[in-house]
């Protein structure tokens, strides 16, 4: 099979930006399959720059190929250059999937505008797509405020159901996105499969925290600590309002870590340093070869984002399932899916969000009974080893694309 993969934030795994596009790829490839994938720049991920000078440039590595466009984009971005980002990567893209030989486009979101290629691909050329749904948009953008406009909204619902229903099949990443798309676009749920994100059990093992050589921080301190983007929709907000709770307390010896980059990180460094929280720290990114050492130098990483809605079954973030890989207990901020798995698994514990009190409540017991973190971080491992292997869930995803194009599934002509 010839596939184009299309990912606007396609990474390779030299930066601390996720990875499962990059192993999905490798896993195509050495199931047989010609694979080129078409990406931009991704901010977190130093490899996935286009050549110098060039607005398209090609390499091949690892027995595929990488088409990349030179359009910049960075989560700094204000939201009217994220969009033109967006949208001139997207037809860039298409201008490359009509240009490239391929059986199959397999689009992954978002943002949304990842569908244009993939619908150029289907009306231009008649080739199936694949269209793979990481959240639920516009509904999270709707729901954070950020577009307000009926008009857009209605424009951006509809472009939304179009792209789901002319899509052959479609791979939802969590539970609620899976009952969303069939709600929304009114299909059958067997042209949905829901593959979530996964661990990465070879890559991220559990390691010796100790001694901490790359959080700049006391052995003996508890650490609770954040991996990834500070950006509005991760509610990082949360963790300083925890920090000063902690510290109108008196408790010392607990450090809140929050690693990365983000448009939101300079707000949140100037409020700590405002409110002296002495208490919460601030690193840079870490690269992926590093980023194992790091995730064992937490004593229980934390899953954050802004209390919205739409976030609690409808989102599978890398980041929790890499501290599920790394043996750490995790705490969640906000109730669903996220949840439910580590209470059900045993492996953390589940705060109510917008509630400071309960939060660093939840982090003292957790420093008091530091004698039973092993055995959650243990229960941590064994979660993610029997339901969330990578190397599984990224077959099953390879299965079910093999499958859909053994069969040619086509989606219907009518009118959406």
């Amino acid at each position: 099979m010839r596939l184009l993969y299309v990912q606007q934030h396609f990474a390779t795994g030299r930066g601390e930006a996720g990875v499962r596009g990059y192993n999905l790829v490798r896993t195509l490839v050495a199931r047989g399959h010609d694979v080129t994938v078409v990406s931009g720049h991704n901010w977190r991920d130093r490899s996935t720059a286009a050549g110098k000078g060039r607005l398209v440039d090609e390499t091949e590595t690892e027995g595929f190929r990488i088409v990349r466009i030179g359009v910049p984009y960075s989560n700094h971005m204000s939201f009217p250059a994220r969009v033109g980002s967006f949208l001139s990567w997207a037809l860039l893209a298409s201008w490359v999937v009509l240009r490239r030989p391929a059986d199959l486009v397999f689009a992954s979101s978002t943002p949304l505008t990842v569908s244009i290629p993939a619908l150029a691909a289907r009306f231009l050329r008649g080739l199936p797509y694949a269209f793979e749904v990481r959240d639920l948009w516009p509904d999270l953008a709707v729901e954070m405020g950020v577009v307000r406009n009926g008009l857009l909204r209605w424009f951006l619902y509809r472009w939304e159901r179009i792209a789901y229903r002319r899509a052959s099949w479609l791979v939802a990443l969590a539970p609620g996105i899976a009952d969303g798309i069939v709600a929304k676009a009114g299909i059958p749920r067997e042209r949905v499969a829901m593959i979530p994100n996964g661990c990465d059990t070879v890559g991220i093992l559990p390691l010796p925290g100790r001694p901490r050589r790359h959080l700049g921080v006391p052995d003996d301190a508890f650490v609770l600590g954040f991996t990834g983007t500070h950006g509005p929709a991760n509610g990082l907000p949360a963790v300083l309002d925890a920090a000063a709770e902690l510290k109108r307390r008196g408790r010392t010896g607990i450090l809140l870590v929050l690693v990365g980059d983000g448009r939101d990180k300079a707000a949140l460094v100037e409020r700590a340093r405002r409110e002296g929280l002495d208490n919460v720290r601030f690193l840079g990114l870490f690269g992926k070869d590093r980023y194992a050492e790091v995730l064992a130098e937490f004593d229980v990483g934390m899953q954050i984002l802004k209390n919205v809605p739409g976030f609690r079954w409808g989102t599978s973030p890398n980041k929790f399932f890499d501290y599920l890989a790394a043996g750490r207990p995790v705490l969640v901020n906000y109730p669903g899916w996220m949840a439910s798995i580590v209470e059900e698994g045993g492996c953390g514990v589940a705060v109510p969000p917008d509630d400071p009190a309960a939060f660093a409540d939840a982090v003292e017991r957790l420093a008091a009974g530091r004698d039973r973190l092993p055995a959650m971080g243990a229960a941590a491992r064994r979660v993610a080893e029997e339901r969330f292997a990578q190397v599984r869930i990224l077959s099953d995803l390879a299965e079910f694309l093999e499958r859909g194009m053994a069969a040619r599934v086509r989606p219907p002509g009518k009118r959406p």
